[in-house]
């Protein structure tokens, strides 16, 4: 395969990559209320500026080095720019408005249908925040949970863990798979 061919596929996969992140974070972010989303997406959009330049980076150093990379670097090298999109994103929901994170509360809270019996851990992060959100709620705060933001709500049959890493966690994981059957099934 001539290193054309292999610059030009590693430029193809690279955007579809970045297509695919976009999509997903798209879904996710479509849970908070339009201000926050429109906050959101201006930012996403500045994040995914960042990885399509980090991409190209990736490229032009493949280009000058790419006789001595193996497979699995190129493929490690992928996977970062699509670890620091996630952690990008994470920042960016750690550091919300409070307005907007108010509201991204009430949007996890309004997805509780049955809220009778529950108890509160709230993110040790924005306690203060977070416990503002929760008075007049007729819930019980129980705690706190080491976290960036956003809370766990707990019976004795259920537990919801709507705090930030959680969220992002298993967003990661529905992603992941889809990147790795893009990856290993091209």
């Amino acid at each position: 395969m001539a290193l054309e061919d292999i610059i030009k596929k590693i430029e193809v996969e690279a955007e579809e990559k970045v297509k695919e992140i976009e999509a997903e974070t798209k879904k996710a972010i479509s849970h908070i209320e339009e201000k926050g989303v429109r906050e959101l997406d201006r930012k996403k959009k500045e994040i995914l500026a960042e990885a399509e330049k980090q991409k190209k980076s990736i490229i032009e150093k493949a280009r000058f080095d790419f006789k001595g990379e193996t497979k699995d670097k190129i493929t490690e090298r992928k996977l970062k720019v699509i670890d620091d999109v996630y952690l990008k994103v994470f920042g960016e929901l750690s550091n919300l408005k409070k307005e907007d994170y108010l509201k991204l509360l009430d949007k996890f809270w309004s997805k509780i249908s049955d809220k009778s019996g529950l108890e509160i851990f709230i993110a040790d992060k924005r306690e203060n925040e977070t416990s503002e959100f929760f008075q007049g709620k007729g819930v019980q705060i129980a705690g706190t949970v080491n976290s960036q933001g956003g809370f766990i709500a707990k019976t004795s049959k259920l537990e919801v863990d709507n705090t930030f890493e959680s969220i992002i966690n298993n967003f990661k994981k529905e992603v992941d798979m889809e990147v790795v059957k893009i990856l290993f099934n091209s």
